[in-house]
């Protein structure tokens, strides 16, 4: 069956409703820190996706071995407390696997997202609903102001006839038609104005805005994102710009390493986690004297 354009118009997506576009945006953004780790030696009752998809929403997930379906992970619940007012019992309850309160570190691993996920489970949840939220709005925006640069004339009417006429005259040309008016008072009781409510310069605003907000959070995550010649930034800043991002990431190697060692030891697995080189900043980015390599662009996301 084939699908013809100009059916889908009437369900077309639309971009101005800041509540679609933040939907949009959550898994838009949620992509991109999902392909962050490259696991190894995971057993196939072990997905990359489920453990990273858990650590990145709620900031830890519980890893056990199952009596049907071996070594597995889940989202659940932190309960109980250790003298330093950590957790000591993961608790789930899912409709496949049941339910169970496991001590950690005797019957489960819990991995965590960084190191502040030990103390408070928050993951990349909100950072994420907060940069979908300005992304959309940002969206909408731009939008508003397409459609508004093609509002050049605003049309004054005396009655909801002429209207209807009036509207079905413009939508004939936005079509490419030809169309007649054959009624003589039409003329005298519609009167066009003047009117365009979009700046010039607004729009490029707007698309700038929402690239260094998508900058602004891949920046959060530990990533470059931008193509930029960076020949005009001195050694030191360039360096210092690089180590900063180097230090989220450093973090949230440094957990996951932590966890998947701890589930090597209980559980004789061989895994081991990496941080995915396309997002690896100390790769993608060579400082060369004292100024950075002229061809030398960061990785675009």
């Amino acid at each position: 069956m084939s699908i013809k354009e100009y059916d889908t118009y009437k369900t077309a997506y639309p971009v101005k409703s800041v509540k679609k576009g933040y939907g949009f945006y959550i898994r838009m953004l949620f992509e991109k820190c999902l392909g962050m780790f490259d696991y190894t030696g995971l057993p196939a009752s072990l997905p990359a996706e489920e453990i990273e998809k858990n650590l990145i929403w709620f900031g830890f997930v519980g890893v056990f071995n199952h009596s049907k379906y071996g070594l597995t992970c889940a989202n659940g619940g932190l309960s109980g407390i250790d003298q330093y007012y950590r957790a000591t019992d993961f608790v789930y309850a899912q409709p496949v696997l049941g339910s169970d309160q496991l001590k950690i570190g005797d019957k489960c691993i819990v991995m965590y997202n960084t190191q502040s996920d030990i103390i408070n489970p928050y993951g990349f949840k909100e950072l994420i609903k907060r940069y979908a939220r300005l992304m959309a709005d940002i969206d909408s925006s731009i939008d508003i102001q397409i459609i508004n640069s093609r509002a050049t004339k605003l049309n004054s009417v005396s009655n909801d006839l002429i209207a209807a006429a009036v509207n079905n005259a413009m939508q004939a040309l936005e079509s490419g038609e030809s169309y007649t008016v054959n009624q003589n008072s039409i003329l005298d009781g519609w009167t066009p104005k003047d009117w365009n409510t979009a700046h010039p310069d607004t729009l490029e605003k707007l698309i700038d805005a929402k690239q260094s907000i998508l900058n602004s959070f891949l920046e959060e995550i530990g990533v470059k994102s931008i193509n930029e010649k960076r020949e005009r930034m001195i050694s030191n800043e360039v360096s210092a710009d690089n180590q900063l991002l180097m230090v989220n990431t450093d973090d949230l190697v440094q957990t996951r390493k932590k966890g998947v060692d701890a589930i090597n030891n209980m559980f004789g697995t061989n895994i081991s986690v990496e941080l995915n080189d396309i997002y690896n900043v100390s790769k993608n980015i060579n400082i060369i004297g004292g100024n950075a390599n002229d061809n030398d662009d960061t990785t675009v996301f």
